[in-house]
């Protein structure tokens, strides 16, 4: 499954319930500007602190709105579109449109 979602060209990130990042695909980690998970953060804690999110027009994103906090309380959503900006940099990087699913497999606890 790993190998797929590799090749994929869409950004797959996949979470564990308890909010640790288990994958992040390459194509998830350029559209973050990043090269490793590490870079990316390994929880969705350490994503926000790295990450900064705005709905189109500029209103940022409260921290429980977060669409990796939101599928970890199994929330699912469509086409969330997000402005995502590195925080260590004053302007948006690029625009997200987000979709969120959540899938539970017995003896698996990934999202």
């Amino acid at each position: 499954m790993h190998r797929i979602i590799g090749e994929l060209s869409d950004g797959i990130i996949l979470l564990d319930p308890n909010g640790a990042i288990s994958l992040a695909n390459d194509a998830a980690l350029a559209m973050h500007g990043v090269e490793t998970l590490d870079d990316m953060g390994k929880t969705t804690d350490a994503y926000h602190e790295r990450f900064h999110l705005a709905y189109r027009g500029c209103r940022p994103v409260p921290a429980d709105a977060y669409p990796m906090v939101r599928l970890c309380r199994g929330e699912t959503f469509a086409d969330i579109v997000v402005d995502v900006c590195r925080s260590d940099r004053p302007e948006p990087d690029w625009a997200h449109c987000q979709r969120g699913l959540v899938l539970h497999h017995e003896g698996d606890d990934s999202i």
